[in-house]
């Protein structure tokens, strides 16, 4: 497979106040993650998806960015004195992807559907969030379909975030997916992953990471625990910036993760 891919991971310092406006808001975020392209005007130029996960616990609020073109992050403050953002190229990740092969993941995204309008006409940019576990984790396989397959899936509880576009207030509903999949067609998935999964990706919806999941280990959530939030060892053989995009994603599980629902 050609063509780069990045993968931006970024600590803020909530030390300078405009961070702390500008994470406050969704649509001020957005803007942040665009400034890291100079002349681009909307994320699918340079073929951004990104993943925004607030402060805890001995780590800063952090934002993960995929994208198609290398960013410049030097326009933010630093982060205790070091750059803010670590940027590495994890194209050779996909390059080892094949069929058969199977990856621990998590996603985080907004399921929706369609809302007909008169006489069952689709109405553009009408979608109503899809609240049902089962129905949520339904969809994920619709999306995914001829490109991986399901191995293992929970979800977590959804969560809501606001942003304003113009004299609107925006809410959108989102949850985290986990587990295990098989991957059908490399190029299908890597495409997807590219330009991000369902709807809501302007919000910090729909960045797949992906790890390796050896086959000599049991799979994480078999293991009881929280073991599924972890990177199993070294011989995982992560490239560094899935491994970095793992060790944060799989860490801890975000707010709301206490009680997933599971499948598989």
């Amino acid at each position: 497979m050609t063509g780069s891919l990045w993968l931006s991971r970024v600590d803020f310092d909530l030390r300078h106040r405009t961070t702390r406006l500008a994470l406050a808001d969704a649509r001020a975020l957005y803007r942040i993650v665009l400034d890291a392209f100079p002349g681009v005007t909307s994320r699918q130029q340079a073929g951004v998806v990104y993943l925004y996960a607030p402060a805890t616990a001995g780590q800063p609020p952090r934002l993960l960015v995929q994208s198609t073109a290398k960013p410049d992050w030097s326009f933010l403050p630093t982060y205790r004195g070091q750059s803010a953002a670590q940027v590495k190229d994890i194209s050779p990740f996909w390059d080892q992807v094949v069929t058969g092969a199977r990856y621990r993941f998590r996603l985080t995204a907004s399921p929706s559907r369609a809302v007909g309008g008169h006489g069952g006409n689709r109405i553009r940019g009408s979608r109503t969030p899809i609240r049902d576990p089962t129905e949520q984790i339904d969809w994920l396989t619709r999306v995914l379909h001829g490109a991986a397959e399901l191995t293992h899936v929970q979800v977590t509880a959804p969560a809501t975030m606001t942003g304003r576009r113009g004299d609107r207030t925006l809410t959108l509903t989102s949850v985290t997916f986990s587990g295990a999949l098989a991957v059908t067609d490399p190029g299908r998935l890597r495409q997807q992953t590219i330009a991000g999964i369902g709807p809501g990706k302007a919000y910090g919806n729909g960045l797949l990471a992906m790890a390796s999941q050896p086959q000599q280990h049991r799979p994480p959530h078999a293991r009881g625990g929280d073991a599924i939030w972890r990177v199993h060892t070294a011989s995982d053989r992560v490239c560094p910036a899935q491994a970095a995009v793992i060790r944060y994603a799989f860490q801890t599980p975000p707010p709301g993760a206490s009680a997933p629902r599971t499948r598989g």
